[in-house]
């Protein structure tokens, strides 16, 4: 759940508590071990229960406008509005 205070983590059946990540646009991996987002053209991984940065990826020519993780959450996508697509191992 997005809000004034960041993004909301949790599971379904507890509180949810928040975790401050950069950024308009994010995606989390299909089994949860990580959250992508973009600001400023520049992609950041996270560890949703540390909130630590795992990894960060440059290489739109222009802003970011979506992400998404593969089924096995081995790879991330980016399409940016430089009309390109970019897989990146993560």
């Amino acid at each position: 759940m997005a809000g004034a205070d960041g993004i909301r983590l949790g599971p379904a059946d507890g509180p949810l508590r928040p975790l401050k990540l950069p950024g308009a646009c994010a995606a989390f991996a299909p089994d949860g071990t990580a959250v992508a987002t973009v600001e400023k053209g520049v992609i950041r991984v996270f560890d949703p229960a540390t909130g630590a940065e795992r990894a960060r990826f440059e290489g739109h020519r222009g802003d970011v406008t979506d992400l998404t993780f593969s089924p096995d959450g081995a790879l991330l996508a980016s399409s940016g509005e430089d009309a390109t697509v970019v897989v990146w191992a993560v």
